[in-house]
């Protein structure tokens, strides 16, 4: 056995044994930001730091550190990474951002087995299948939107789910995901919008249980159309031939709602490019309380 697949079976033990201890099940997505802290006694914080991609600080209580400057999926597997280093007991780490994903070849054991275990904690094998039957998509023969869809579900980034499935779960073959990452996530947004996107959108739907939907002041979200919106923390942009776009307008926590479809989810507002503790991300603003 290769020294990948033994670390690939150390990993993929570690998040199950990490989900069933906090009771989140295999079939569902979850907040890695919220998990690390409730069930790891960690606390994350989101560092206005540009040259730093994310940082495991060992102590008691330990810290991971988030670049605020990278995208939520890959904050996301950052923050998983970190919680990997905590989880295996290694002491204080600090990654660097690297621009191209092709220089991470040739990872020390260390640093390729709490990868693997990111992969495995936000996407087991029962979510993926999961995600895309809701999204009524054939894993082997997936558009770029769906797999965005699914990537945004799961909270992890667009390329490490195709990575994931090509190389963990063995979903899809070499051609498929070569062709899936070839295409851009602006481009993906940019053919759903219609125009270049301005922000950061977010692909929801009555798909979308298990966790709430979290956005940063200015980001775009498509919901299904004919939603009841709890408050302005959102508000309807425009409506497009797959749902209604709404922006989120200022931090805080609001309530969606379809009852002709049976379907409702939290949805978060952050403030854009937060910086500080993950617990108070979504606290309104002291001149926004009411």
């Amino acid at each position: 056995m290769s020294v990948r697949n033994k670390l690939g079976r150390r990993a993929l033990r570690a998040a199950i044994r990490a989900r069933l201890q906090a009771g989140v099940a295999d079939d569902l997505p979850l907040c890695i930001f919220d998990f690390a802290e409730r069930h790891h006694g960690v606390e994350v914080w989101f560092v206005d730091i540009p040259s730093l991609e994310g940082m495991y600080q060992k102590g008691s209580p330990g810290r991971l550190l988030i670049s605020s400057h990278r995208t939520p999926g890959r904050q996301a597997m950052t923050c998983a990474h970190e919680l990997g280093h905590h989880v295996f007991g290694h002491g204080t780490q600090v990654d660097e951002y690297v621009e191209d994903a092709r220089l991470s070849h040739n990872l020390a054991p260390e640093e390729l087995v709490v990868r693997l275990f990111a992969s495995f904690l936000l996407m087991p094998a029962p979510a993926v299948h999961r995600i895309f039957k809701l999204l009524g998509s054939d894993v082997g023969a997936l558009d770029a939107g769906e797999v965005l869809a699914a990537s945004h579900y799961l909270g992890a980034s667009y390329e490490g789910l195709i990575q994931h499935m090509r190389w963990s779960l063995n979903l899809i073959d070499e051609v498929a995901a070569s062709r899936l990452l070839k295409a851009s996530r602006k481009s993906i947004v940019t053919n759903i919008l219609g125009e270049v996107p301005p922000a950061e959108l977010v692909i929801a739907g009555t798909h979308w249980t298990g966790r709430a939907i979290d956005l940063s002041v200015g980001d775009l979200c498509l919901l299904p159309a004919g939603l009841q919106v709890g408050d302005d923390a959102i508000e309807l942009s425009r409506s497009l031939p797959d749902g209604d776009l709404y922006v989120a307008r200022r931090q805080g926590t609001t309530r969606v709602e379809h009852p002709g479809l049976g379907w409702a989810s939290y949805v978060r507002v952050s403030q854009s490019r937060f910086s500080g503790r993950n617990v108070y991300r979504h606290m309104e603003a002291p001149d926004e309380c009411r």
